[in-house]
């Protein structure tokens, strides 16, 4: 006799190998309710392969008793909307479709979106040059060139 049969319990050693042989004939879907009923019959002092097969009955009692529970009622199928496909909108102002108000310039917005886009390196230089264009173009134009100071004021 080993030490190990003395100081575990050999109903449950009984029920661990009668599981073992019995694994492969239950269904992988009952195999945790099976276990379930076998521990509490053979807690009630059945043996264990009698709780094993009494387990798998029940279990599959259970099973076809929810299964006749549920009515399979087809579900009417939902007409598909047949509507005509959208036109395409342009705005009156800009001639861009709809769609582009999401994907906005964001120097224009406000924020700390808006402050980095602002002092992007290229928006700054745009700004720069956009000045610079501004007082060639005054010095070009040869109404604002000959022009006197007296008279630039008042504009």
């Amino acid at each position: 006799m080993r030490l190990t049969e003395l100081f575990e319990n050999q109903e449950e050693l009984e029920f661990q190998m009668a599981w073992a042989n019995r694994l492969n004939t239950i269904p992988m879907n009952l195999r945790g309710r099976v276990l379930a009923i076998a521990k509490s019959q053979l807690n009630r002092g059945e043996s264990a392969s009698d709780a094993i097969s009494t387990g798998l009955d029940q279990a599959k009692a259970e099973l076809q008793a929810r299964q006749s529970n549920k009515v399979d009622v087809p579900k009417p199928k939902t007409p598909q909307k047949t509507t005509p496909a959208e036109p395409v909108r342009y705005s009156k102002r800009t001639g861009k479709k709809w769609g582009n108000q999401y994907y906005r310039d964001p120097a224009k917005s406000g924020g700390i979106k808006g402050a980095i886009a602002k002092s992007n390196p290229l928006n700054v230089a745009k700004k720069g040059i956009e000045k610079i264009d501004q007082e060639l173009g005054d010095l070009m134009d040869p109404s604002k060139a000959f022009a006197t100071s007296d008279s630039k004021k008042k504009r």
